[in-house]
């Protein structure tokens, strides 16, 4: 199970209809995303709407090896912002960067989940 991230599939009715069906539905015969591909018949290329699932992955980790940041995402994760919301030690952050930067260790998701956090933080919070 994971968290759903996709836009077309965060809309709360949707969701609140998906919810409601019985499991023999939305699990029939054991084929992933059953209802999903009948939904889509005549949509998308039986060769696309058949296939098995692919996981996608963002390029997390060339994103933060970056020689310069977005503007969004430096000022997200600067000391001071980090300082203002208090939920991540700037100080962890930045020797995490310069570890995944150089090249020590894969801090990429970590890092995108600091940066996320933050960008929720300023829509939602502030």
């Amino acid at each position: 199970h994971s968290v759903e991230a996709r836009v077309p599939f965060l809309d709360h009715r949707l969701w609140e209809f998906t919810a409601a069906l019985s499991p023999q539905l939305k699990l029939n015969g054991g084929v992933e995303k059953q209802l999903l591909r009948s939904a889509l018949k005549g949509k998308l290329p039986d060769v696309i709407r058949l296939r098995r699932k692919q996981g996608l992955a963002a390029p997390h980790a060339l994103f933060w090896r970056q020689p310069q940041l977005p503007a969004f995402a430096s000022e997200a994760i600067a000391a001071d912002a980090l300082c203002a919301t208090g939920y991540f030690d700037p100080t962890a952050v930045a020797a995490q960067l310069r570890a995944h930067r150089d090249g020590l260790r894969d801090h990429s998701r970590a890092l995108t989940f600091v940066l996320t956090t933050q960008l929720w933080h300023d829509l939602f919070i502030r």
